[in-house]
């Protein structure tokens, strides 16, 4: 929608960042930059700075592009992972060494913060939980069951009935299960901002706390200065994470800005933050502080790597933290460069830190207890690339690229149809190869006798990928998945994200977009949380994005009784305010 408001079209092919995934002397490293200063950085430290003002030509044009990699080539090959990261940390550039299942366990961050553990069967290792709390840490309790191990003990020792749960609610009066909950959000980006929005959408009260010196950097993305006075409250990417809440700045590097915020910690249950590490404790503002503060406070803290380690103050985006996990290591073509899966490991974060969270506030209900919650990003994606540390400490197996195709499935892939449409298609086990045979026209490359096997189309997956690919060709992406799904095949036309989404059928059916009237860039849809409850709320948006400061008054007046006077002194001191500075 911003796009389309300055007159530029959406995109239309997969985005990858530049520089990403680099091969240097001795391995590979990521180097990411989503911001214009992270971008100038980069060209500084690859002694590049003819690049520094074309990071956009670069990103969107190969000759570009092409000629920035051929800048840099020597560059790289004369340094090592360790020199190159060390060096990009150093200029607080988001990076670190690209792992796979043999390195995972062996970066020096895991060495001196054990995090893999036995699995309980002793068979091999596998990663811990992603989270650690301070009072009610999860635990192992035995290898996962062997298929029917249970069947007699459950037989003839079912469990007892249970007592009907006491409401404790009137179930006529509208309730949503975390309201009188009262959460102050110093989150930035996408992984603790989206945890924010999680606990606003079922009730909670939630403060998001910026600067004026620094706001949320979330906030400058996906905008543009063409869009007017305020296209710092514009930004597509802040608003789809900061729905529904409240807003305050406070610059809390200085006395006064510390003091109001504790003043709000002590009338609040949860503090939530994804800084480094050193961030909060250079604020004075640490776990210890404000557990003195409020001994019942949940504070939930997710850094990039963990609050100890030598790793700890290295700065990263998601994109870091999936090169570092595997995740880039087995996404691209056989016998391709590593690729970047595109980001989207901030939600997933939020997600786990929303469980380690309502366990903390269930265990808080209980004991009275309050806790940190230590949530580090990359054990939350190191969790998700488990299968890789796993096939390695088995069977020594490093698992590799192999484009879009699947270990048992085949065929699978995205074929592009006549009028340049992709479609997507995974052939399960023979029945589904005789379907597709079928629904094509019994080709003749199909009718070879190997085909029948899963073994054998795996072996010859190259010869059907082209045959698909010209049948595929020779009509649209429409009439080949309707003929496709009525086989009942597993099939699909891949959507073109955004300008195809919005007005889906399937969507729009689900209403699974919900509109809010911003009183700065107008009507916007955004998309619902996946997740429906049969309580409500019936809209899960209570409202937009804050502005920048827009409730100062409203909570230092009215909550903190602060005057007009020292309100207005605040501001003349910047210690709040509506306006960035930068």
């Amino acid at each position: 929608q911003n796009l389309a408001a300055v007159g530029m079209p959406p995109p239309q092919q997969r985005f990858t960042p530049v520089p990403g995934a680099l091969e240097v002397q001795d391995g590979w490293v990521g180097l990411n930059a989503l911001t214009a200063q992270s971008w100038s950085d980069i060209c500084a430290l690859l002694e590049a700075p003819d690049f520094a003002d074309r990071q956009k030509d670069i990103q969107t044009k190969p000759d570009a592009q092409k000629a920035f990699f051929a800048h840099i080539q020597s560059w790289l090959g004369a340094h090592t992972v360790e020199e190159v990261v060390a060096l990009a940390q150093a200029f607080r550039i988001p990076s670190g060494p690209l792992g796979n299942g043999a390195s995972i366990r062996n970066f020096e961050q895991h060495r001196e913060r054990p995090f893999f553990v036995k699995d309980p069967s002793g068979d091999f290792d596998r990663p811990g939980f992603p989270y650690r709390m301070s009072a009610s840490g999860p635990k192992m309790r035995e290898e996962a069951p062997r298929l029917g191990a249970d069947t007699t003990s459950l037989r003839d020792s079912p469990w007892a009935a249970r007592a009907p749960v006491a409401p404790t609610h009137p179930k006529d009066q509208p309730y949503l299960p975390f309201a009188g909950m009262r959460v102050l959000d110093l989150g930035t980006f996408w992984a603790g901002p989206y945890l924010g929005m999680y606990l606003a959408t079922l009730g909670a009260d939630v403060v998001k706390i910026e600067s004026v010196q620094r706001p949320d950097g979330y906030r400058f993305i996906q905008t543009f200065t063409g869009l007017g006075e305020k296209w710092y409250e514009m930004g597509g990417s802040f608003q789809a994470t900061n729905l529904g809440k409240r807003e305050l700045t406070l610059d809390l590097r200085r006395p006064e800005g510390q003091e109001i915020f504790c003043d709000l910690v002590r009338e609040s249950d949860v503090v939530l933050e994804n800084f480094s590490p050193r961030v909060m404790e250079n604020f004075g503002l640490g776990w210890k502080q404000l557990q003195a503060i409020r001994p019942e406070l949940l504070m939930v803290r997710m850094p990039g790597f963990g609050l100890e380690g030598p790793w700890r103050d290295w700065v990263a985006y998601a994109l870091v933290l999936e090169q570092v996990a595997g995740m880039s290591w087995v996404t691209g073509h056989a016998g391709g460069d590593p690729l970047n899966p595109g980001g989207f490991l901030d939600c997933v974060v939020s997600m786990h830190a929303a469980t380690a969270l309502q366990a903390a506030l269930l265990h808080r209900e209980r004991t009275g207890e309050g806790q940190l919650i230590e949530m580090p990003q990359l054990e939350t994606a190191l969790c998700l690339t488990a299968e890789q540390t796993i096939a390695y400490s088995l069977r020594e197996e490093v698992l590799a690229r192999q484009g879009n195709r699947h270990p048992v499935y085949a065929p699978q892939g995205s074929y592009q149809a006549s009028d340049g449409r992709w479609v997507s298609l995974s052939v399960r086990d023979d029945d589904d190869w005789q379907r597709l045979v079928a629904a094509i026209g019994e080709p003749e490359w199909a009718m070879d006798p190997r085909l029948a096997s899963g073994s054998g189309r795996q072996g010859s997956h190259d010869a059907i990928d082209a045959g698909l690919a010209g049948w595929m060709n020779q009509r649209g992406a429409d009439q080949a998945v309707e003929t496709l799904l009525a086989a009942e095949l597993p099939v699909v036309k891949n959507l073109i994200p955004g300008s195809e989404s919005y007005g889906h059928e399937h969507l729009e059916a689900r209403e699974w977009f919900e509109t809010l009237i911003h009183p700065h860039s107008g009507e916007k849809r955004y998309p619902k949380f996946p997740v429906r409850f049969s309580f409500g709320p019936e809209r899960q948006y209570t409202g937009n994005a804050p502005l920048l400061g827009e409730h100062n008054q409203e909570i230092l007046l009215q909550e903190l009784g602060f005057s007009p006077e020292k309100i207005a002194q605040l501001e003349k001191s910047k210690i709040i305010g509506t306006k960035p500075e930068r």
